[in-house]
């Protein structure tokens, strides 16, 4: 009296068990009726009976009806409440994606993951059910920002968010370092004013050229100038998903390109 107190009664076969606060405290093998067995019922009430008997002198809350006999440690989770929240959430940026690791949770069956565009929210689900501890985040515009939560899920239900983590994307030209290099440091042979091809052409004009930086024949560069007829038939290397600009001039020294 006066304290809160968990009850639980499982049924698997003709076995019936009682559980108080999560432990086993009685058990029957001899069942033989099953809850479908009172048919379709009108009066299904919680702390009344089905007669004129009286009331619940009590509170109750949190009423659950599975479709399967939950096992003993399952009831022990469901005394204990709600997973805590993840901890060491961690998020690494990379191409057009975000990487994210968290410890494991005592006992829980899945995670969910919320994404937000600030640090307050709101914060919307992208992933739930996950079994690992572990997600990526992909398809995402390079450059950007992202926030993220995540929860874990027991029987008894999902539990607290853990702190708000971020991460950012890589910019398009990190992207093109870690393709081409191997990193996004804009150092060394990655380095946007380097030319480890020797080709002429600097980093970061190979990037905007779309051509290999590490391959000396892929250059941006009029390969021919030919005459058909009246036309100049101007020839240089394209790649494919890109737009040129060609300019002329009359001259080389203190002419305008048009």
């Amino acid at each position: 009296a006066g304290a809160w107190t968990h009850v639980a009664v499982t049924l698997s076969g003709s076995t019936g068990s009682l559980y108080i606060n999560g432990a086993l405290v009685g058990s029957n093998t001899g069942l033989t009726l099953l809850p479908s067995s009172l048919g379709s019922t009108a009066q299904n009430y919680i702390g009344r009976s089905q007669f004129s008997d009286p009331y619940l002198n009590g509170l109750v809350d949190d009423f659950r009806i599975y479709r399967r006999a939950l096992s003993a440690s399952e009831i022990a989770a469901l005394v204990a409440g709600p997973p805590a929240a993840p901890q060491n959430v961690a998020a690494t940026g990379g191409s057009s994606q975000i990487a994210l690791f968290w410890d494991t949770a005592n006992n829980a069956t899945g995670y969910t993951v919320r994404r937000a565009s600030s640090n307050g929210g709101p914060y919307s689900v992208i992933a739930s059910g996950i079994a690992d501890t572990s997600y990526t985040d992909s398809g995402l515009t390079d450059g950007s920002t992202w926030y993220y939560t995540v929860t874990s899920r027991d029987v008894a239900g999902e539990g607290p968010a853990s702190a708000p983590v971020s991460a950012t994307t890589y910019t398009p030209i990190e992207s093109w370092r870690q393709a081409n290099f191997g990193t996004i440091s804009n150092s060394g042979n990655a380095a946007d004013g380097a030319d480890p091809d020797g080709d002429g052409m600097s980093n970061v004009q190979e990037f905007a050229a779309g051509t290999d930086p590490n391959g000396l024949a892929s250059v941006l560069r009029v390969s021919s100038v030919t005459v058909s007829n009246n036309d100049l038939v101007v020839s240089f290397p394209s790649v494919s998903g890109n737009t040129y600009r060609l300019e002329r001039s009359d001259t080389l020294q203190g002419g305008s390109w048009t």
